[in-house]
This record gives C-alpha cells, structure tokens and sequence, in this order.
C-alpha cells in the first residue's frame, strides 16, 4: 500500500529509514483515504485534529471572497503537509479550504499521537514539523509582501524576481497556471494576461506558459 521508499524523501520523514516509517505508522494510528479531483478535503472554519500528508496528487488550499471570487494560499504537492499548524492549535478552525487539485490520496496522522511515549519516532517527526512550519512562515512572508505592492505589474515582477532568486536560474518555472497565479495575486485572469504581454512586449520578462525569464 505504501511506498517506503519514496516516503524517505519526504520532509516529514526526514531521517527516516524505511523500517522507521514502517514502524511509525504501525503505532501512530494513521488512517489513509482517496479523494477524487475536485472533492474538498478541509472546510474553512473546520476544525481538524489530524494533519494531512499527501502521498499521491496535489491539493489546494483556498479561500472565497464574499464576492465569489477564489484567493489561493498555497498548493500541496505529493510529500506535502497540510493542517498541521491547525492540528497542533487548540479549538483553532482552518482559515482555508482544502480541495484536490487532482485524485489523490492522503494519510491523515493525529497530532495527539505524537505526542505519547508508545508512538515510535514521534519526536523525530515533530522536530520535523517545526521545519517545515518555518519554512510556511517564509512562504506566507513572500505572499504579504507580494500582495503589498501597489499595482499589479509591481507584484508580478516582484514574484517572479523571487521565484527566479529561488531558482538560481535565469529561466525558471512557476507552479501555478495562469488562473491560479492570478488567484495567488488576487488579480483578475485578464488583468493577469494583459500586464504580462506588455512586461513581454516592453522586453523586461520573456514567458512560454508557466517558465519565464526576466531580461531586465
């Protein structure tokens, strides 16, 4: 059912042998679920005592204007985590919906778990969390300070100034598609559209799809 090997390579699991993982989820009273693309996994305003891994597909998380229109806060990719900051709170509800992006299929662990002394290797994984809920803090970091700016192409090129610095390479790809990052800059699609054709047309980015450069 699992793939121990690649769950290895998984942050979360980050010093892990394929025996430790194998014992882990013998004694932390996990439980493994699919959900079909579309389907929602957390509501917003939900509370939730189990943080998800996501062992196949990715998911978003997401919140809705009372206008309607959708604010992206992060995609979760295979490997990811997601609900654990909301797991560890007291009473806290989920500030965003969680909603498979693809099918996927997620392994649920309960924070709780983690914490008593029959659960193998749990200190190993909350040390692991903290890394990873500091690597969160940053990427929300990035997200405010993006969202600060004034107009619209100043956001664009401060993200894609930041992805490319993330990249170390001058032609770099963006995880989101033209609805998404629009979402992520709570911009408007065509607004979107129109601001990177000039950008283009100006000779400052260059873009095919999700890769870009910046020429100046």
């Amino acid at each position: 059912m699992y793939n121990f090997s690649k769950m290895t390579l998984y942050p979360i699991f980050s010093g892990f042998s394929e025996e430790d993982i194998r014992l882990f989820i013998s004694a932390s009273s996990v439980k493994t679920a699919a959900f079909s693309k579309g389907e929602i996994l957390l509501h917003e305003g939900e509370e939730c005592r189990e943080m998800g891994l996501i062992l196949e597909g990715s998911c978003v998380g997401e919140t809705f204007t009372e206008s309607g229109r959708r604010d992206i806060a992060a995609i979760f990719n295979e490997g990811s985590v997601f609900g654990d900051v909301l797991a560890m709170s007291r009473g806290g509800k989920s500030p965003v919906t969680v909603s498979a992006l693809t099918n996927v299929t997620v392994m649920f662990i309960p924070f709780e778990k983690l914490l008593s002394a029959d659960c193998i290797n749990g200190a190993l994984i909350i040390k692991n969390l903290a890394a990873l809920i500091s690597e969160k803090y940053f990427s929300l970091l990035f997200r405010v300070n993006c969202l600060s700016k004034l107009t619209l192409r100043e956001k664009i090129l401060y993200y894609l100034h930041e992805m490319r610095r993330g990249s170390k390479s001058p032609t770099f790809s963006v995880p989101f598609n033209r609805n998404q990052l629009a979402d992520f800059l709570s911009s408007d699609r065509s607004a979107l559209s129109r601001e990177l054709s000039r950008l283009k047309r100006e000779g400052i980015i260059d873009f095919y799809k999700n890769t870009f450069s910046i020429k100046k």
